[in-house]
């Protein structure tokens, strides 16, 4: 589950609405304090234009593109369970963290060796270039 989290406020509230009617968002929680949008799903794509005219809807106002972008950018500074994937002028791509699970295997030294040279090679932890390694093995 994501949840995203704004600043209550009528404003807000009624753009966490339109979000809910238009099947973004799954639900919220709105009161003086803060506004949360609820997710249950791994990932969600918000056209960027729809979360422009929710915006305008809520305040009654039109505003210049970046002044919009700015707002936009600065809403979803605070995601639980979950990143902000994309943001362009076309899209808010939201998804959901997978947990991680702790896997601690013995390699033989000869393959640590090579793990390690090909993570300093690419500027990646160990642990990226095995996870890399065991998804592309066993896709």
């Amino acid at each position: 589950m994501l949840e995203i989290v704004w600043l209550g406020g009528n404003v807000n509230e009624q753009i966490a609405a339109q979000l809910k009617s238009r099947g973004y968002i799954d639900d919220f929680e709105a009161n003086a304090a803060y506004t949360v949008l609820i997710i249950n799903r791994d990932r969600v794509e918000i056209p960027t234009v729809e979360l422009i005219n929710a915006i305008e809807m809520a305040t009654g106002k039109q505003y210049p593109h970046f002044e919009l972008m700015r707002i936009i950018s600065s809403m979803f500074a605070n995601i639980r369970g979950g990143k902000l994937d994309e943001f362009s002028p076309q899209k808010i791509v939201l998804v959901a963290k997978e947990s991680k699970r702790v896997l601690s295997i013995r390699i033989p030294e000869s393959l640590y060796r090579k793990v390690n040279e090909r993570a300093k090679q690419e500027g990646k932890t160990i642990t990226k270039v095995v996870v890399e390694a065991l998804e592309k093995h066993l896709s």
